[in-house]
């Protein structure tokens, strides 16, 4: 069965994840998004943390309100990672 985490911004975040799923593998995936910034300093720090200490599987930058390009993409991921086909 897959997991899907929908929002995380903190490194012990992914940390519990991988504790919790053992070996099994994490897809990570990360989107950002043009002019779109972290609701303070903390958060922003988190997330430079993750940028230099987390190898994410997929990562792409977006233009704000580009929906239909996110859902393109994470159709792309999905056929490309069986796991996270549907059952």
């Amino acid at each position: 069965r897959s997991v899907v985490v929908s929002d995380w911004r903190y490194l012990n975040e992914l940390g519990c994840m991988q504790e919790k799923l053992g070996p099994r593998p994490i897809v990570t995936i990360r989107i950002s998004r043009f002019g779109l910034n972290a609701a303070n300093q903390e958060e922003q720090d988190s997330i430079d943390l993750l940028g230099k200490q987390v190898q994410f599987t997929y990562a792409k930058m977006f233009k704000e309100g580009d929906i239909a390009g996110i859902r393109e993409w994470a159709a792309e991921i999905v056929a490309a990672q069986p796991a996270l086909q549907p059952v």
